[in-house]
């Protein structure tokens, strides 16, 4: 947990309770879904509400999954 302390978190990773063990609002859909990395700044919201490539438009996030932690070059993106 020390790695994301002081990131933005979305719902799936957020803590699913407090350190007095009170449940949170938090990590509810943590596990249900496949988790897919994708390069940072790579992608945005389309009109939709989709996830689009940036430069192309393109909605097929999956096919620019990167592995966990791998961090692409300018070229790669």
């Amino acid at each position: 947990m020390e790695d994301r302390k002081g990131k933005v978190l979305c719902s799936a990773c957020g803590p699913t309770k407090y350190s007095d063990g009170t449940a949170t609002e938090y990590g509810k859909w943590h596990g249900r879904f496949d988790r897919v990395f994708l390069p940072m700044g790579v992608f945005g919201t389309s009109k939709e509400g989709n996830l689009e490539h940036l430069e192309t438009g393109d909605q097929d996030f999956r096919k620019y999954a990167v592995p966990n932690g791998t961090k692409l070059s300018e070229g790669e993106r």
